[in-house]
């Protein structure tokens, strides 16, 4: 598989920290009305909280004041490969000129392939996650297909 070799990764912020921290992908799933997108944006730096759920120990962070659940590089391999096997694009930053970052769509991504995984937290926002279950089951469904000039879902016609 070829590898992608313009990858940004996760970018520290330069602060000098006394506990342990971690550099890791923001993952937000936007939805439309004829789709989803899955993009790994912007990276952060954060210091790792152990918290206890349940009689389990898990690492968290914080972003904008809201722990969330650190999942690590290997998940972040399976969650591609959840929504790829979905029907949702999934975007990657990467650099286009020296400096300038662009969000690439790989059509192709899977679990065992050509992207570095990093540690990530999931941001998405409920309403979307809604949105998603609303159209997913139209999505890598032959029977549809999305209507551009009526904005709705419509069913295959067979001649």
């Amino acid at each position: 598989m070829k590898k992608i070799d313009n990858q940004i990764p996760p970018l520290g912020d330069n602060r000098k920290r006394t506990n342990k921290s971690v550099r890791l992908y923001l993952a937000e799933l936007f939805c439309g009305p004829g789709g989803c997108t899955l993009r790994f944006g912007k990276s952060i730096e954060r210091i790792i909280y152990l918290s206890i759920i349940g009689g389990k120990t898990r690492e968290e962070v914080v972003y904008d004041k809201i722990f969330y659940k650190l999942e690590s590089a290997e998940q972040m391999k399976k969650t591609v490969a959840f929504y790829r096997g979905n029907g949702v694009s999934v975007q990657i930053p990467v650099y286009v000129d020296s400096s300038h970052v662009k969000y690439k769509s790989f059509d192709g991504l899977s679990l065992n392939q050509d992207f570095d995984a990093f540690p990530f937290i999931d941001i998405t926002k409920n309403e979307e996650l809604r949105s998603y279950e609303s159209i997913k089951k139209f999505l890598n469904n032959p029977n549809y297909f999305f209507n551009d000039e009526t904005f709705e879902w419509e069913l295959v016609k067979n001649n």
